[in-house]
């Protein structure tokens, strides 16, 4: 019983030890790339986004899906859905999320949140949510998608599935987003000085 009652100390504190490295792996960001097997599909307009997506899963759309919408693609299996909006705005990373949350609860009944938190996707920060919801004719909806807001804009990547497909399709789900990869603006190759004096030289000249 005292060989017992010595040894609590000792067990107290290795216990405490796995719930603090516990507690730190789920407060770690998660890392994701893209899918080793993914090819080129899509580049951004401003060549701000790339598409990196898996041959003969994905569909790009002829029609947007929507006047903000840049490219729109259609899954493999008819009924699952994918999206990219692409805007110069600038906003921080929650205010983002509080819009297209806002958004979501202007379309759909009933919205929760399953999952919101941060991942390093192809070296950036992105903020991954899945939510839940009914359309306006009742039926279930999960949207998983990928925000991002920096310097170079704000990306919302969206996919959407009917709720009782949403399993089946998930690691293609999660393939496509794994695929956006914001490209980072090239710095300029002339110095600030040379820029000014070519653009003073071509208003005087003008």
């Amino acid at each position: 019983m005292k060989r017992l009652l010595s040894l609590l100390p000792a067990l107290a504190a290795f216990a405490t030890a796995l719930l603090i490295a516990a507690t730190a792996t789920l407060g770690q960001t998660t890392e994701h790339k893209k899918p080793s097997n993914a090819e080129l599909q899509y580049t951004g307009k401003r060549k701000a986004f790339t598409l990196s997506l898996i041959p003969g899963v994905w569909e790009k759309r002829q029609q947007s899906l929507g006047a903000s919408v840049e490219v729109s693609f259609i899954h493999r299996d008819g009924d699952v859905y994918a999206q990219v909006v692409s805007e110069r705005t600038q906003m921080s990373p929650e205010s983002l999320k509080g819009i297209v949350l806002a958004n979501a609860r202007a379309v759909y009944n009933g919205i929760q949140v399953v999952t919101d938190e941060k991942r390093i996707v192809n070296g950036r920060e992105v903020t991954a949510l899945i939510y839940t919801g009914r359309t306006r004719y009742g039926s279930p909806i999960t949207t998983y998608c990928y925000l991002y807001a920096g310097k170079e804009g704000l990306f919302q990547v969206t996919t959407w599935a009917p709720s009782n497909a949403f399993d089946d399709v998930r690691t293609d789900l999660e393939d496509f987003l794994n695929g956006f990869e914001v490209t980072a603006k090239k710095p300029t190759k002339e110095p600030i000085g040379e820029i000014l004096r070519q653009s003073f030289v071509s208003k005087t000249s003008g």
